[in-house]
């Protein structure tokens, strides 16, 4: 299945360029050039990832759009301002990255796919119980509530999903993350301590478990 991006330019050269360059890419590109379109695509079509041209007008009612929905989608933004790129960029939305124009379409296609590209052998989506994780928006939720987590939490979590529903090995899950094996196992420890925090820890059933001396497993266990 391809990727699939939404495109809010106004400039209709620009459009064009950009959507030529991610079409080569192998990327689906909708476009749309002022506020009411793109919400109407959003409402309509599911995307990976969101290009938005900061300098349309009224843009910001798109960006409230997405945030009073909840819609957890990736959001780049694109000015020709530099006075107002960081206005523009919304850190609840975007991915702190914002494209000064004139920029390289290299730079903008390495961003979109380190963004949305989801590990081979993993699913887009992943369910367990009231665990909700969407690889490709690159969120967690549980219980309807959004999780934030650490890039290294985030890491351990798609290795135990990769694994699952078998138990994830300790050293696997080191070296798959820091390229290394901890002989002490006391960084692993640490961080997988900070991840039960934010998915088990509030919540009445826990679902990361341990397999003592062999490593860790996602799974639903049944409380009478």
């Amino acid at each position: 299945m391809a990727m699939r991006v939404l495109l809010v330019e106004g400039d209709a050269n620009m459009a064009t360029t950009i959507a030529t360059h991610l079409k080569l890419e192998g990327v689906d590109c909708d476009l749309a050039n002022n506020n009411s379109a793109a919400v109407n695509l959003v409402i309509s079509n599911t995307y990976q990832l969101i290009l938005v041209d900061s300098d349309i007008p009224c843009i910001e009612d798109f960006y409230n759009f997405l945030e009073h929905r909840g819609i957890a989608i990736p959001v780049f933004s694109m000015t020709s301002r530099a006075t107002n790129s960081s206005r523009e960029c919304k850190p609840k939305l975007a991915e702190g990255i914002c494209f000064l124009k004139p920029f390289s379409m290299e730079k903008l296609i390495i961003n979109i796919k380190a963004c949305v590209d989801v590990p081979a052998g993993l699913p887009n989506t992943f369910l367990l119980s009231d665990l909700e994780v969407n690889l490709l928006s690159k969120s967690a939720y549980r219980d309807g509530e959004k999780l934030s987590l650490s890039p290294t939490g985030w890491k351990i979590l798609l290795e135990l999903i990769r694994c699952y529903p078998k138990v994830a090995k300790r050293s696997d899950l080191e070296k798959s993350i820091w390229g290394y094996k901890d002989h002490s196992g006391d960084l692993l420890n640490v961080h997988m301590y900070r991840l039960r925090k934010k998915i088990d820890k509030p919540y009445i059933k826990p679902l990361i478990h341990t397999a003592p001396n062999f490593g860790f497993i996602l799974k639903e266990l049944d409380f009478q």
